[in-house]
């Protein structure tokens, strides 16, 4: 496929439940050569107080062969070391939707991931549909959602479906499917994106202080307390964080070089332009 537009569908959805499945050898190739991969996992969900459930299922997609894998982790006895290579890579972007706990459950499950070449995005799409409002209420998009409005896909996902038994042995067609399908439209989402959001991933060596310092300027940006109808000291004093840091995110807009909004709006995508109107 190369980098012709993705299908809506994989060519291909193998299932790997064991060290001696046909597929793995195929899987180990193909990851072997990856410059850009997909993931998404499913674990069981955790109930019960204090659980944290390791990873159950690990579903990773290639655009090259329009590919997905559905390796059954609890059946393989660890993650294959192949894969483990993918996320540990510094010459492999790593691709999903909403990764921030996908993280925690890989690295509990044994894998080290380079979160330098990991990209979420579901701040792209949030971005991409104008959904700054929601985000800055504690809403996020979800994947169903994103597909429709970005790719006019419509993705069958269900409650029942996303808490259904993932460490079972034998998977329904449909849990499969369903796997194959997250992460299959992840993969789609990036590239559809990445031509406009994607300026900042390949200048990240040159722009590293927006990572180091947007994620914290990201949780004090709210921080501008209600007076009602009091007095607000603080704006003449200039003690108000919060509009300090929107202050300094303009200034970052404008004098940080032609890809400094997109390099702000991937960390923080609740932050409006100064300079588009």
């Amino acid at each position: 496929m190369g980098d012709e537009d993705l299908d809506e569908y994989p060519s291909a959805v193998k299932l790997i439940s064991s060290p001696a499945s046909p597929h793995l050898a195929e899987f180990s190739q193909e990851a072997a050569t990856a410059s850009l991969v997909a993931f998404d996992v499913q674990w069981n969900p955790d109930f019960e107080e204090g659980s944290d459930n390791p990873v159950a299922l690990l579903q990773l997609a290639f655009p090259t062969s329009g590919s997905t894998y559905v390796l059954q982790l609890p059946l393989m006895g660890a993650v294959p070391e192949s894969a483990q290579k993918l996320f540990e890579s510094s010459k492999v972007l790593t691709v999903g939707f909403a990764t921030s706990f996908d993280k925690h459950k890989l690295e509990i499950s044994g894998v080290k991931v380079d979160k330098s070449t990991l990209i979420d995005v579901q701040p792209w799409c949030e971005a991409e549909m104008g959904e700054n409002s929601s985000v800055r209420q504690g809403w996020r998009v979800g994947l169903k959602r994103a597909a429709r409005c970005v790719l006019d896909f419509e993705l069958e996902k269900t409650c029942t479906m996303a808490s259904s038994n993932w460490e079972r042995q034998e998977l329904t067609t449909a849990q499969v499917e369903y796997a194959a399908m997250d992460v299959w439209v992840a993969l789609r989402l990036y590239q559809q994106l990445a031509p406009v959001y994607g300026a900042a991933v390949g200048k990240r060596q040159k722009t590293m202080y927006y990572r180091q310092i947007l994620p914290i300027f990201s949780i004090f940006k709210q921080c501008c307390p209600s007076t009602f109808d009091q007095i607000d000291y603080a704006q003449r004093k200039r003690n108000n964080i919060g509009e300090l840091i929107d202050e300094t995110l303009e200034i970052f807009e404008i004098h940080g070089g032609e890809d400094a909004f997109i390099n702000i709006k991937y960390m923080i995508p609740t932050y409006e332009s100064c300079m588009l109107g």
